[in-house]
């Protein structure tokens, strides 16, 4: 890691750094011994014939996957009859209106209490997973959007500050997280009954995460068609896909760990400007460092992982 670079940044401690730059020194040493300690190293013969033994569950699971998806599309649907209304960069909008000229809308329920400075780490980590995605979902008649309870004059700061391009909007003035099945009273988390992921359960937070899916016809009638939480949304964050393609013993702990539940997941995320810049990058390396800023004669430029 280069001291220098990050010194850069006023004020920082300096101790903070060294400790930083010493742990990543650690873990590098100890990634480059351990890889081998425990796998099995075969043939090419032996390597092919374990591949393919693999890719006929893989072949199994994608036709079982799509079956899947055919009962979720055949799913019955819910009429949106209730009036909601949200504030974004353009004002107040209604749920009609958030289609934005499409028939097909997915709302990411993200985490950010009304009392919280700003958003959830691990919702950071998975906007940045369908940010630039949105652009090819408009063009094939569906709008991405994030809502949030948190009220629009927090918010728009730290929109501002995760930079992303898709819309963010506050269902603050509306029951609609509630609704969805995503905030929960303070009188609900007394009781440790809060109804999440379609169970009563202790969350043991007034927020959690969540997508879910509308469709507008062209009557102009709204219906619920989806909603998934927990561990159900998995499967749209792509990250976790990749990670899942790697066998070094760090990253199949990190991967297994997610059958742990949220607290384990939190520890996993979080935002990119929070990253520490590094030469070399170990998986899911977490430092909570301030982004790394470059200053030049002209101008100071954010670097962030």
């Amino acid at each position: 890691m280069n001291k220098q670079i990050l010194q850069q940044q006023q004020p920082l401690n300096t101790n903070v750094v060294d400790a930083a730059i010493n742990g990543e020194q650690k873990e590098e040493e100890k990634i480059m011994t351990n890889p081998l300690k425990d796998h099995k190293i075969v043939s090419d013969e032996k390597w092919i014939e374990a591949r393919k033994s693999l890719l006929k569950k893989e072949k199994e699971f994608t036709a079982l996957r799509g079956q899947l998806n055919e009962q979720r599309r055949e799913l019955p649907w819910k009429a949106v009859n209730k009036e909601y209304l949200f504030e974004g960069s353009k004002g107040k909008e209604t749920l009609a209106e958030l289609f934005d000229g499409r028939s097909q809308l997915v709302v990411y329920h993200f985490m950010f209490d009304p009392s919280w400075e700003e958003g959830c780490l691990h919702c950071s980590f998975w906007a940045d997973n369908f940010n630039k995605i949105i652009v090819h979902l408009n063009q094939r008649d569906v709008t991405m959007i994030a809502v949030f309870r948190a009220p629009y004059s927090k918010l728009a700061a730290y929109e501002n500050r995760m930079g992303c391009d898709f819309k963010w909007v506050s269902s603050y003035d509306s029951d609609f997280n509630f609704d969805y099945d995503v905030s929960f009273t303070p009188e609900e988390l007394d009781k440790k009954e809060t109804f999440y992921n379609y169970n009563l359960q202790d969350t043991g937070a007034p927020e959690r995460e969540g997508v879910s899916v509308f469709y507008k016809d062209p009557a102009g009638r709204l219906f619920h068609t989806y909603s998934a939480y927990a561990r159900g949304i998995d499967m749209l964050n792509v990250a976790y896909h990749y990670l899942d393609l790697f066998s070094r013993e760090e990253t199949k702990k990190v991967m297994n760990s997610l059958n742990s539940g949220y607290d384990v997941m939190m520890n996993t995320a979080n935002r990119k400007a929070n990253y520490v810049l590094k030469t070399t990058v170990p998986f899911l390396s977490v430092y909570l460092l301030p982004c790394v800023v470059l200053r030049s004669k002209s101008k100071k430029v954010s670097l962030s992982i």
